[in-house]
């Protein structure tokens, strides 16, 4: 069963450390088709690190329908002027809510929460999502893997049955993290790779089953397997992937 998630009213909590919660929004049932009917949340903007080479440079998540959900949840409202539930403590219940090895997806948009700056992962944060996945099987990406910090926190999710895979940039870079040895990785690709292929240190790329079998996130779970050892490709995908995917080629062909 998942762990019942204690409130932070609950608890004695060292407020300067812990930080401010980010916006959080859930949808328990998403109509995405690449997900399939799961729930999936979406985290404000300011836990996306400037790092990150798509920060408002190619995001998908600052284009089309995607963009527009994240908008709504970032004011509060949606167009009509319904309120969106956005607090942190209302979405970790509902996670917690979840019935044990049920899939989930965190963060359509969005990152892991910041600590004192957005390239810092929030331990406390961290750690109360962790909690309230519970028995769950709640997986997610992150661009924030520059410290050793960060490192040992998305270790500790994903040795404690929260999935963080880490976002590599280039095949390179796949390598470089598939070193860290701290949890399972994913790559951006180009957008005609349809292929399986290796990375320079050899290891077996994967590529994304939605692209390959049609296969929803729901029904395939493999960026669930915190203990893969395949990355996982993903070919760059949204309204901008030409763009993102000219430069991502660029890396590949610079790697070769």
């Amino acid at each position: 069963m998942n762990k019942v998630y204690n409130s932070i009213t609950d608890r004695i909590i060292n407020q300067l450390e812990k930080g401010t919660a980010p916006r959080i929004a859930v949808t328990e049932k998403s109509s995405n088709a690449k997900t399939g009917k799961m729930m999936v949340t979406k985290s404000d903007r300011n836990t996306c690190p400037s790092s990150c080479p798509f920060y408002r440079d190619g995001c998908y998540g600052e284009y089309g329908p995607v963009s527009w959900h994240w908008k709504k949840m970032e004011v509060g409202t949606n167009a009509t002027g319904t309120p969106v539930e956005t607090d942190w403590d209302c979405a970790l219940a509902k996670i917690s809510a979840l019935p044990e090895d049920v899939i989930w997806r965190h963060n359509e948009v969005g990152d892991l929460p910041s600590g004192k700056t957005c390239e810092d992962i929030n331990k406390d944060l961290l750690k109360d999502l962790v909690s309230a996945n519970g028995d769950s099987k709640g997986f997610t990406y992150t661009h924030k893997t520059k410290t050793k910090k960060n490192l040992q926190l998305i270790k500790f999710a994903n040795d404690n049955g929260f999935t963080i895979n880490l976002s590599a940039d280039s095949l390179d870079h796949a390598d470089e993290l598939v070193k860290e040895n701290v949890g399972p990785v994913a790559v951006v690709l180009p957008i005609d790779q349809k292929t399986n292929l290796d990375t320079p240190d050899g290891n077996k790329v994967v590529i994304c089953p939605n692209v390959t079998h049609k296969k929803t996130c729901k029904d395939c779970g493999l960026c669930q397997i915190s203990s893969r050892k395949v990355v996982v490709g993903l070919p760059a995908h949204g309204v901008k992937k030409k763009s993102v995917s000219l430069r991502v080629d660029a890396k590949v062909m610079m790697e070769k």
